[in-house]
């Protein structure tokens, strides 16, 4: 494990270095999701079907969020991330500023995370993008990459 992980004690490596993304390819949404006219989504209401069902309330993201998604989808890989939210991975969502001491690999545990989580948590996903938290990972991105 790398010790400059901003989760101590983290056991949740990826298959493949993270030098082997293509981080370009995420950092191109950075203008879109930080603008401030970006829609990442919307909440569509229940619905009474003429079958007599309801539909439940799902959120329909925008395209300019799948196209973000699609590009992230590079960078996750399987891992425990329900372990690793509970091991210490949940700072780096519930502290704003602790992202700035992400690692790459940190970075691709919360992307994982994120598009895993909006799975089984309908609306996790648009809430990443509409607190901010999508446009300071992707701001981390740059830090990292861009620097060196």
């Amino acid at each position: 494990m790398d010790d400059t992980d901003a989760v101590a004690g983290a056991s949740y490596e990826p298959p493949t270095p993270s030098s082997e993304i293509d981080w370009e390819r995420l950092l191109a949404h950075l203008p879109v999701i930080a603008a401030p006219e970006f829609v990442a989504g919307v909440w569509v209401d229940m619905e009474h079907r003429d079958d007599g069902s309801w539909s439940m309330p799902y959120v329909e993201l925008s395209a300019a969020a799948l196209a973000f998604v699609a590009s992230a989808s590079a960078a996750m890989f399987p891992f425990d991330y329900r372990q690793w939210w509970f091991d210490g991975g949940r700072r780096l969502v519930e502290e704003p500023h602790a992202v700035d001491e992400a690692t790459l690999d940190d970075i691709r545990r919360l992307l994982t995370l994120h598009i895993r989580n909006d799975r089984f948590m309908e609306g996790h996903l648009l809430h990443a993008f509409e607190s901010g938290h999508m446009v300071r990972v992707l701001q981390r991105i740059a830090a990292l990459t861009r620097d060196t």
